[in-house]
């Protein structure tokens, strides 16, 4: 059986409880990005008030500060009441354009720095990237393939029976299958999950 999964920027603004209920009219869980910790705190209380089950993405560049990063994500966890060891992932995003004249080698070493730190603070860890950036970026490594893995493929198709492997992860944790859907006022992201 898959599930369903939206995630939510600090672009998404804070649902009333009204629109949360209609997001778990849709979904069984929340991932919320960590972008502005006042909005994502407050975006997990609505969330978790309306029964969902949270997870939080991180989202950097490679210019970003990846502790100030992670710092953040532990702020909205810690602040929240979150169960970083038990009860909710954090997904760390490699999905952004990077520079073309870095190596693999700078990437895979850049991610296990992520990886690290989010580790140093308890965290459960997966990785949120695309087929496509991660082949082209990070080598097609397969050194993260232990964490799980939640992909962008955006062709609109809620199942993970088109998964082409990548990475090393032979079957993936989650698919975002969607993105900028309006659902009762609120733009999330559609994904799906076993």
């Amino acid at each position: 059986m898959t599930l369903k999964a939206v995630d939510i920027s600090n672009f998404s603004g804070i649902p009333t409880h009204e629109q949360a209920l209609a997001l778990r009219d849709v979904a069984r869980a929340a991932i919320i990005g960590c972008q502005d910790v006042d909005i994502a705190k407050a975006q997990v209380a609505a969330c978790r008030g309306a029964c969902l089950e949270v997870d939080l993405y991180a989202q950097p560049s490679v210019d970003s500060s990846l502790l100030y990063i992670v710092r953040g994500a532990d702020r909205v966890a810690g602040e929240s009441g979150l169960n970083r060891a038990s009860e909710s992932m954090l997904w760390l995003a490699f999905d952004f354009q990077p520079p073309t004249d870095m190596s693999p080698d700078f990437f895979i070493g850049w991610m296990s720095r992520f990886v690290s730190l989010a580790k140093l603070l308890q965290f459960q860890v997966g990785i949120y990237t695309r087929r496509n950036l991660w082949v082209d970026f990070m080598g097609d490594t397969s050194e993260f393939s232990t964490y799980p893995l939640w992909y962008a493929d955006y062709g609109g198709v809620d199942n993970m029976d088109n998964y082409e492997g990548f990475g090393g992860w032979l079957v993936p944790t989650m698919k975002q299958y969607a993105q900028n859907v309006e659902i009762d006022g609120v733009l999330v992201d559609l994904s799906v999950y076993r």
